[in-house]
């Protein structure tokens, strides 16, 4: 039996089906999602699909600082797989010039997380910081290109 993983947006669309091809190679999954745009319904056939399979599940927001907290408490978590999220593209970008042009005097980006969103996770146990922009291009610790 491979380590737990922590599933965040683990009901969603991409998050259930990972999940299930997790439990499918014999990982405990930690699935952690508030239920915005998914349904407990969905939790039942992950585990359908992934019969004997030790999942746990817990209706966090990742807002809620403290119930991510109690999340992550409530069991060694081997490696993280974050799907949650409900991104917002809708406010305008703004780029404010500087006296002579560049540096500009103020940026805001289009899109922004909210407040506890940070594009680095540090897994328990390791000191590697991962970067989630880097795992993504395949030029960080989990390369998509080599598989290592």
């Amino acid at each position: 039996m491979n380590g737990t993983i922590l599933v965040t947006g683990g009901l969603g669309y991409i998050g259930s089906h990972t999940c299930v091809a997790l439990a499918a190679t014999g990982h405990r999954l930690a699935i952690v999602d508030n239920l915005c745009n998914s349904k407990p319904a969905v939790l039942e056939r992950i585990r359908e699909l992934a019969p004997g399979a030790q999942i746990e599940f817990q209706r966090v927001d990742l807002r809620e600082r403290a119930a991510l907290d109690k999340a992550f408490a409530a069991q060694p978590v081997e490696a993280v797989i974050h799907f949650a999220g409900a991104p917002d593209f809708s406010p305008t970008r703004i780029a404010v010039p500087g006296p002579s042009g560049f540096p500009l005097a103020s940026f805001q980006p289009g899109s922004v997380a909210g407040p506890g969103y940070s594009p680095f996770i540090r897994i328990a146990g390791s000191d590697v910081i991962y970067n989630a922009p880097i795992i993504a291009v395949g030029n960080g610790p989990f390369d998509v290109e080599h598989h290592t």
